[in-house]
């Protein structure tokens, strides 16, 4: 069994006998975390939900803000200023690029660069980055 922090308020005491509210954007991180470092022999979608008390959707969500390489996305979500769902589905392209770009082998990069151009790779890519 899977021992997570799930709530906002990390203070030892409860506000006026009520105990604190669980995060779930914050169980779904640390789901989607256990499950691209194979913690605990957690290798599923659905094992990383169990094993933390959130549902399968918001495992995958939280897996596509940190393949996005976004943390200033997961930190706004984390403070509630956006819903994991939400976030996820603005950067959805970004990680499926970002994923894909890292799977490619040099012949795949260099494929790319002739049918985009390397002009353009380079204005829309590399000068804004910079």
């Amino acid at each position: 069994m899977c021992v997570v922090s799930n709530h906002v308020n990390n203070r030892v005491c409860h506000h006026r006998g009520r105990s604190p509210q669980p995060n779930r954007a914050l169980q779904a991180f640390v789901a989607a975390q256990l499950l691209r470092d194979r913690v605990l022999g957690i290798d599923t979608i659905t094992k990383a939900a169990v094993c933390t008390g959130v549902s399968r959707g918001y495992v995958r969500a939280a897996e596509v803000i940190l393949v996005s390489e976004s943390p200033e996305l997961a930190i706004d979500v984390l403070r509630g200023r956006q819903t994991l769902l939400k976030a996820a589905k603005k950067v959805r392209n970004r990680a499926r690029l970002i994923e894909s770009f890292k799977a490619a082998t040099p012949e795949d990069r260099i494929a790319l660069g002739h049918a985009v151009g390397v002009g353009t790779l380079f204005d829309t890519m590399i000068v804004p980055a910079l």
